[in-house]
Parts: structure tokens; C-alpha cells; sequence
């Protein structure tokens, strides 16, 4: 069995290791034992080009289990630098991000399309960075598609969009600008959406709504309501506005404030 540290996000075909990771036996008696370095030999994956020293092994890998001149068995992964690094930045709405593959010595990476995502790739020093745009609704994830040098394997990797932010929808499903205004009237179908999917950055969201008449908001401390908002597992949340209304508040103006 390989032991090594991974990376948290799923891909395919083959794991990856940040770091050469180590394989061990585990007979069914006694303790485990690590398999000798020199039983070991490191390939570029699907070429002939060994690598002499592991160390130096970085990208797609086939490693045989090599025994009296015999191959035993073969390997595949993905081995990254012990440096590597998956950095997540949001942007300044919930719609944008980009994302550093630092360290990670990628020749090419290649997002998948979806609906509504923009996306631009730059190289960073040992590294890439991936610059997303998402449309009103971002995506949970995007696919990425990596190669590296002299290597013909794909590796597919899925990551979490970088998304930290919340939108206000009408009932129409428009977006509603910061500060606009709504009718109680019109609250039914309005809805607030949380997008907070960078791993790096989790925050606390409150929803706060401010009666008001035209411009101006009315001073009674029980015209604004505040309240916490729970995200769910995928860091996702959906509010409908109607439910944070209090029923005995006139037919006045409602203001959304802040999501964040």
C-alpha cells in the first residue's frame, strides 16, 4: 500500500501525492515493512524514460515492483513536489475567483466549458493560476483538464469554484444591486443566495432587511430584522425573504443591506 500525503479535491485517473509517497507490505502476520527503494523503478508514465533518483519525479508516474529481474506489479499517480501548494482567492463578488496551483509544474491546464463560466489561465513561476468568472450563479466546481512535459497522461482534477458571497434575487430571478429597494408586496419569490465554496476563506453570513419609506429608513428598533444564515455542507445556502418578515410589519418599504 502507497503512503503519502494527498490532495483533498478528487481526481482521475490516478490519485496524487504531494511528495514521493512510500509503499508498504502488510503481511497477514506480523508488521508492516516498507518496500526497498531499489525493488522500485520510476517511469514517466505510458514512456520508457526511468527516472534514476525518485526525488526527481514529478507528474504523471507508472512505478514497478521489481524482483529478481521480474516485474511484479505497476503503479500509477500523480507525484507533485513536497512544496505544492492549492491556493483559493475570492474576488470581490461571489461570482469571481481564481485559484494558484503553486508548485505544482504543470505544462498545460485547460478548464472545462460550462454555462455562464469565463475562465483565463496564466503561468506562475513553478505554477499556474486560473482566473474564473462565473455569471450570477457560480458553479460548485470546475474540471480541470493537466498535462505535464514529456508525459502524454491526462490528469482530470475537480475544485471547488472559489466563491465567498451572497446575491439577492427578485422574483423574476433579476439580481438585485446592493441597496436596491423592495416592496413587502414584492417579497414573495425574492430570495437570497449564499455562494461560499472557498476552502481557504469560510465566513459568517447574517441577512439584514431595513424598513424604510423611499430613501429614508424608519428609526424603530423593530422595523430591522437581522439573522444568521446556516450554509449547508456544499456551502450553499437559499433564503427566501418572505420568511424573514415579521407579520405585524406595515406595507412599507424593505431594504436589503448586506450578506456578508
Amino acid at each position: 500500500m502507497w503512503e503519502g500525503r494527498r490532495i483533498a479535491y478528487p481526481s482521475s485517473p490516478q490519485p496524487v501525492f504531494i511528495g514521493v509517497p512510500k509503499l508498504f507490505r502488510y503481511p497477514s502476520e506480523g508488521e508492516r515493512s516498507r518496500v526497498p527503494a531499489a525493488e522500485l523503478h520510476w517511469f514517466a508514465a505510458g514512456t520508457n524514460n526511468r527516472f534514476e533518483d525518485a526525488t526527481n519525479a514529478h507528474g504523471p508516474h507508472d512505478v514497478y515492483l521489481v524482483r529478481d529481474g521480474e516485474r511484479l506489479a505497476r503503479f500509477r499517480f500523480v507525484v507533485l513536489d513536497s512544496s505544492a501548494r492549492t491556493d483559493f482567492s475570492s474576488g470581490t463578488s461571489a461570482s469571481e475567483g481564481h485559484i494558484h496551483l503553486d508548485g505544482w509544474g504543470c505544462s498545460d491546464v485547460s478548464i472545462a466549458d460550462q454555462p455562464g463560466l469565463h475562465w483565463k489561465v496564466e503561468q506562475a513561476g513553478r505554477g499556474v493560476k486560473l482566473f474564473l468568472q462565473g455569471g450570477d450563479v457560480p458553479p460548485e466546481s470546475v474540471s480541470l483538464a493537466m498535462r505535464w512535459q514529456r508525459c502524454s497522461q491526462e490528469l482530470q482534477l475537480k475544485l471547488p469554484f472559489p466563491s465567498a458571497g451572497g446575491r439577492f434575487f427578485d422574483a423574476k430571478e433579476k439580481p438585485l444591486r446592493e441597496g436596491d429597494e423592495i416592496a413587502l408586496r414584492h417579497l414573495t419569490g425574492a430570495r437570497l443566495r449564499i455562494f461560499d465554496r472557498n476552502p481557504l476563506a469560510p465566513k459568517r453570513y447574517d441577512v439584514s432587511l431595513a424598513l424604510g419609506q423611499g430613501k429614508r429608513k424608519m428609526r424603530t428598533a423593530d422595523l430591522k430584522i437581522e439573522r444568521p444564515i446556516s450554509l449547508l455542507s456544499n456551502g450553499s445556502a437559499e433564503i427566501r425573504l418572505i420568511d424573514r418578515k415579521r407579520p405585524a410589519h406595515p406595507p412599507v418599504i424593505a431594504r436589503q443591506t448586506h450578506a456578508i
